[in-house]
């Protein structure tokens, strides 16, 4: 349920960021409580046998049942008017004790789907919470509107109770009736099992002896009681397409980041739709474009920097290792060959070679990406090399005037 007294505006500003644009109705810490409130832990949970402290099981078991009850503010422990330097120390937080690379080589037992799945959902919320300004101030507005209008209810129940006139105590009847004897009596007898059971635990413990454990019934949980982390909630498939159904949206206003936290998260949930599957790697391709790009542009500026310094040993170690990331992500045929270019002209031509030989297997008919690659060859006096690229460009175009040049230079 969301909370729905806060300026229609903003509301309607939230409405398009789908479930992320949701303020629950109620914030989970109440006043005076700490982080978990008055949430009971399954004991038998905490004390599972894993590599993680009691601690971070505490905060996975939390998280994974109240992550769709906490405003995005409460999940990283923050107030609505905290800063983006608050927010990112509040990451980073989270990274170090969650991130699959702290994790690695860890056994993580029954607690491993909950952690992926919460540091999945709290990387998307990073992600918009950092890079959108705009739906931070209008999130945090709402927030601290739903804050304060919770203050004040709960001020009006204190203030009830108060003018609430108390009721006069019964005199107490002193008179011990056999009834009370006999609860009496049981507790003391149930008293004097539980200390012969202590005793004989501490006994055999001292002597060195298996120590007795008591058989208690196995009680049967709900997959959603408290601290259960067995199996995924019962709406799984519903929360799944609620989240691709939001992505989906992203998408097509273009919204990357958060498209790919949507698809993310519904493919944690339903990891075997391929629907799913499909929308996070054709967002995660597209994503991977527009880093390449970014990269690009930052070598370019590199390069001019290096060139100016006049620091050629510097430019293998800072410069081309961008270009070439760049290149990983997007095999443009044209930005190949001004990389393999570029390695020529700073005297390193053989770095470029294993990118231009990539580039000409992915594009068989780019006769520019071949001719460059065979100039690299005649460069490096691989002259074999250049004559069987050039004796397949003219299977392809008998005439092609660069390469009816080279076979009156070196016959083929």
């Amino acid at each position: 349920m969301w909370f729905k007294a806060a300026d229609p505006q903003d509301l309607s500003f939230l409405s398009d960021y789908e479930v992320w644009g949701g303020v629950p109705s109620e914030p989970v810490r109440l006043p005076g409580l700490g982080r978990y409130g008055r949430y009971e832990f399954d004991k038998r949970l905490l004390l599972s046998r894993c590599d993680l402290t009691i601690a971070q099981k505490r905060e996975l078991i939390f998280l994974s049942q109240h992550f769709h009850k906490l405003d995005h503010f409460e999940f990283f422990e923050l107030q609505p008017d905290a800063t983006e330097r608050d927010l990112k120390k509040a990451y980073f937080k989270l990274s170090r004790e969650l991130h699959p690379d702290a994790l690695r080589g860890k056994a993580l037992g029954q607690f491993e789907e909950a952690a992926k799945l919460v540091f999945e959902y709290g990387a998307t919320l990073y992600e918009l919470l950092s890079q959108d300004e705009g739906f931070r101030q209008v999130y945090a507005r709402v927030v601290g509107l739903r804050d304060e209008a919770f203050r004040a209810q709960l001020e009006r129940a204190r203030e009830a109770r108060r003018a609430t006139p108390r009721a006069t105590p019964s005199p107490v009847v002193s008179a011990v009736t056999p009834e009370m004897t006999a609860s009496s009596e049981a507790r003391k007898a149930t008293l004097r099992e539980r200390l012969q059971k202590n005793q004989a635990r501490h006994q055999a413990a001292m002597e060195g002896r298996p120590t007795p454990v008591p058989q208690r019934p196995v009680q049967a949980r709900s997959a959603q009681g408290a601290g259960s982390l067995e199996g995924q909630p019962s709406n799984a498939k519903d929360q799944a397409a609620r989240f691709f159904q939001a992505g989906i949206i992203a998408e097509r206003r273009k919204q990357w980041v958060s498209a790919r936290g949507h698809f993310k998260l519904a493919v944690q949930y339903a990891p075997d739709v391929t629907e799913y599957q499909a929308g996070l790697e054709r967002v995660r391709a597209v994503l991977d474009v527009h880093k390449a790009d970014e990269l690009w542009g930052q070598a370019q500026e590199l390069d001019e920097q290096e060139q100016k310094k006049g620091a050629r040993s510097k430019w293998l170690e800072r410069v081309a290792p961008v270009f070439e990331e760049s290149l990983d992500l997007k095999l443009d045929p044209e930005r190949v060959i001004t990389y393999a270019n570029l390695c020529v002209e700073r005297g390193f031509f053989e770095r470029g070679l294993p990118l231009l030989t990539q580039a000409c297997d992915a594009h068989r008919f780019d006769f520019n990406l071949k001719w460059t690659l065979i100039q690299a060859h005649e460069r490096a006096s691989r002259i074999d090399d250049a004559k069987a690229l050039c004796r397949e460009i003219l299977s392809y175009d008998p005439s092609e005037p660069r390469a009816v040049a080279f076979t009156k230079k070196y016959g083929v």
